[in-house]
This record gives C-alpha cells, sequence and structure tokens, in this order.
C-alpha cells in the first residue's frame, strides 16, 4: 500500500481502532447537524420576531393611506449654488 494518498495517513489496521473512528466520525456528522439545527432555529425565530414587530408597526402606525393615493410628488427646494458660467452679481 504505497499509494500516494496513504503517505501520510495510515489507517489504523486495527478492527476496534477503525470502528472507533468511524464511531467519532458519525458523532461529528451528529454535532454538526445539531448545531446547524440550532442556528437554524435562532434565525428562524429572529425572522418570526422582526416580522411581528414590522407587522405591528405598521399596524399602530397612523393612516398614510390618502398621501399614498396622490401620484404627483410635491417637493420644495432652494437653489443653493448658481451655475458658474452665469454672470449673476446679485441684480
Amino acid at each position: 500500500m504505497n499509494y500516494q494518498r496513504f503517505r501520510f495517513y495510515q489507517p489504523p489496521s486495527s478492527p476496534l481502532a477503525r470502528a472507533g473512528l468511524v464511531v467519532v466520525g458519525f458523532g461529528l456528522l451528529v454535532l454538526s447537524f445539531f448545531l446547524g439545527l440550532f442556528f437554524l432555529i435562532i434565525a428562524v425565530g429572529a425572522a418570526l420576531i422582526a416580522g411581528a414587530v414590522v407587522a405591528v408597526r405598521r399596524w399602530l402606525s397612523p393612516d398614510r393611506s390618502d398621501a399614498s393615493k396622490s401620484e404627483n410628488l410635491e417637493v420644495e427646494y432652494r437653489v443653493i449654488r448658481r451655475d458658474r458660467n452665469s454672470d449673476y452679481h446679485g441684480d
């Protein structure tokens, strides 16, 4: 067994050691699964809480339906700086 992939890692020849490695590998897979499930539950819970907060805020906010019905947007603005090319001297 002088293959390239077995150059640094020599699998144990003992069946008991191989069984132990299988148990450790399976345990790591189960631990990874439950850790991912834990973070998924936290993320879903946070999303549900955020959704409930947004829904309550929209429900309790003052009604702005008449402002949203208008198609025109009314704004006020003030010119702060004139064009550099104009010959405006305050006349």
